[in-house]
Order: structure tokens, then sequence, then C-alpha cells
């Protein structure tokens, strides 16, 4: 039989390359390589509670007083249009904030710190630009108390690029796709491969929100099992049970 797992794509803006790949600075200097670290707390606290083994802490190397901006490059918005993402830092609505912008510059929705270094996880809700071409902007404009704006983990839900996992070849199956640092992250793992009376789907790589789509077909390309799981998970079959 043949195994095709879809899931939603992320377009995931984080600092794990430990710079500020996949960013440009657009003004000032409170955004550099340097503001990117492996801190797990702040010296008089913690923990950050980032994700992976670097974020954007806006205090590391510039305090306070630095100023300015910086953005990503352009993606499509699709799925549901949930961004989700880490912030931590000072609380400035007007000058302290990250941004999701359209092509021509306009803010669509922005979102502030809490005066927390810690990180707490939010949404963006973007349903209403789905299709639309955007990029997300942070800004710190604040040079006061707790001027400053700590980052990471942004996922965009974006359209597919196109991409399956077929069972049919021997050895373990494994089906990859490029992170933003260019390395190739193993997404799903399908063993035994040919498959044999009892087969499993290991999908422990991907991240366990994540939902994805698996279809079972037979060699004909009859469609003999169609179930949605999360990722995070290892899931056993039976090819006895879906003839």
């Amino acid at each position: 039989c043949a195994v095709t797992v879809n899931a939603q794509p992320y377009h995931v803006l984080d600092f794990e390359p430990g710079n500020l790949s996949g960013w440009t600075v657009t003004s000032g200097t409170a955004f550099s390589n340097a503001g990117v670290c492996t801190d797990t707390n702040w010296g008089w606290g913690g923990p950050f509670s980032f994700q992976g083994s670097y974020h954007f802490w806006g205090y590391k190397s510039v305090g306070d007083a630095a100023t300015g901006e910086m953005r990503s490059q352009n993606f499509i918005i699709d799925g549901d249009g949930q961004i989700t993402f880490l912030i931590g830092g000072g609380y400035n609505i007007n000058n302290l904030y990250i941004a999701l912008c359209n092509s021509s510059g306009t803010e669509l929705i922005k979102q502030t710190g809490v005066n927390e270094e810690g990180y707490s996880t939010r949404v963006m809700d973007a349903s209403a630009y789905i299709g639309n071409t955007c990029y997300i902007k942070i800004v710190d404009n604040n040079a006061g108390g707790f001027g400053h704006i700590n980052v990471d983990n942004i996922r965009i839900p974006v359209s597919s690029s196109g991409g399956s996992l077929m069972a049919l070849n021997s050895g373990k199956q494994i089906f990859t796709h490029f992170s933003e640092n260019k390395n190739v992250v193993p997404e799903a793992i399908i063993y035994p491969n040919p498959i044999e009376d009892r087969f499993y789907l290991d999908l422990s790589a991907l991240i366990e929100d994540d939902e994805l789509q698996v279809n079972i077909t037979d060699l004909n390309g009859k469609l003999v099992s169609k179930t949605s799981v999360k990722g995070g998970v290892k899931v056993e079959y039976s090819s006895k049970e879906l003839q």
C-alpha cells in the first residue's frame, strides 16, 4: 500500500541559526546578531522558556537605550490564518511591538509585551488576510525603562509547496522538509518498508499541535483509510484491517 502524509506547512521565523538569518534590520541598533543568544535566564530571574536553542533577547547586548526595527521576508498567509509566536519584554503598543504588515507596509495587527522578560505564547488572528502577501515587523522605539522586546518561534501558516510520503521501497522511508536555516528536518518515518502485517507511522519529530491528514491507498490507488492525527505521536496500523 501507499501512505501519504500531508501537514499544514508553516513559515517559521526563529533564531536557530544563531543569528538574524531571514531578518533584515531596517533601522537603528536595537536588532543585531549580538542579541541572539542561548541564555536561559536574565540574571535576576528566569527562565525565559524559549523554543529550541536560540532566541532574541532585546536587552542582551544594547540594554534599553537602543532603538530600531527589523522585518522578515514576504510570505503569503494560508491555512487558518492563526500566527503564533513567543514574546517578552516591555509593554508599549505604540513604540515596542511585533506587527503583521501587508506588502505596502501597512500595519494590520500588532501586539506588545507585558513588562515580563519571560516568554508567553500569543496568537495573531490573521484569518482576514488569508491569501495576502505580508511580512512580520518588530519595532523598538522605546528607549526608557523596559525598552526592549524579546521574540522567538513565529509560526505562520502558508500554502503547501506539495509533498508526500509513499512507503513502497525497501528500508525506512523518511519524509523531510527544509527548515529556515536550510537544514533538512525529518517529518515522518514509516517502517517496516515494504509494509508488513503491522506497520508504524512515526510523527514524533513534528510539533504536537500540527494537524496532519494521513491517506492510505492500495497499490491500485484505491483509498482504504483517511484519518486526521496530531504530530508528536507514533501510530500503529494493521494492513489486514485496511483491506
